[in-house]
């Protein structure tokens, strides 16, 4: 990203929100979420956090955050990741607001730093009709099952569909508005999903820009809710299946 501040839309230091709704898909978060959407509210035109159906526990939390003026909608039973990112998408085109250019994905978990999400948010606003990516690095630090997980995604993904990602995964992303409509027909529906919306990129021609983030794993990613073999069995199924 050019370093040069004046040739960014919007100064993060600056008091006026960001044309962008932040989206965070969640399932039995814990108390993070709360700090994590109180400094959102703060840069973010729109807060919409998506109670994927998580237990009465949880309760507490998720009125917490609808009294402090975030959106929340609910799922009454868990349906995965990508269904409750296509819900907050389908909120989104539902109740138009002029203001919006844009949606922003983050994580529950803590996983991604403010300074991050803005800077993504931020090299989206510059070029608006990118999807922008906010990519981990993979080195001895993460997990053993991410990194390998992330060489063989992204070594099919560059065979399959002729592009060169370097993080399949990440949750951290800008994603142009004129892009929801077509995302929300995407047909899958947990983990899988985020990987089904770099195939869609892919086979349209659509840009994808790349933005390093801090790689955080907090107790070796011990709070994700990802199932090893289930949910990279149906990332695997959609990787192969989309192509042939």
């Amino acid at each position: 990203m050019n370093s040069n501040s004046m040739d960014l839309l919007f100064d993060i230091t600056s008091p006026q929100k960001l044309p962008l709704a932040a989206i965070i898909p969640a399932y039995q978060p814990d108390n993070r979420i709360l700090d994590i959407a109180k400094i959102l509210l703060a840069s973010f035109g729109k807060v919409i956090i998506v109670n994927d159906g998580s237990h009465a526990d949880k309760k507490e939390i998720f009125d917490a955050l609808h009294e402090n003026g975030c959106t929340v909608l609910t799922h009454q039973q868990n349906q995965g990741k990508g269904v409750a990112l296509k819900t907050a998408f389908t909120f989104l085109l539902s109740n138009s607001d002029q203001q919006i250019k844009g949606s922003i994905t983050i994580d529950a978990d803590g996983q991604h730093q403010l300074s991050d999400v803005l800077r993504v948010a931020q090299e989206f606003l510059n070029n608006p009709e990118y999807l922008a990516l906010g990519i981990r690095h993979f080195d001895l630090t993460v997990p053993w099952r991410s990194r390998f997980g992330n060489r063989i995604t992204r070594w099919l993904f560059k065979n399959l569909y002729g592009l060169t990602l370097n993080d399949t995964q990440t949750g951290l992303r800008a994603i142009p508005q004129q892009l929801l409509e077509p995302l929300t027909r995407l047909k899958h529906s947990r983990y899988e999903y985020e990987l089904s919306m770099l195939i869609f990129a892919a086979k349209n021609n659509i840009n994808i820009r790349e933005i390093v983030i801090e790689t955080i794993y907090e107790n070796n990613n011990a709070s994700s809710h990802f199932r090893p073999l289930v949910d990279s069995w149906r990332i695997y199924r959609v990787l192969l299946g989309s192509f042939f």
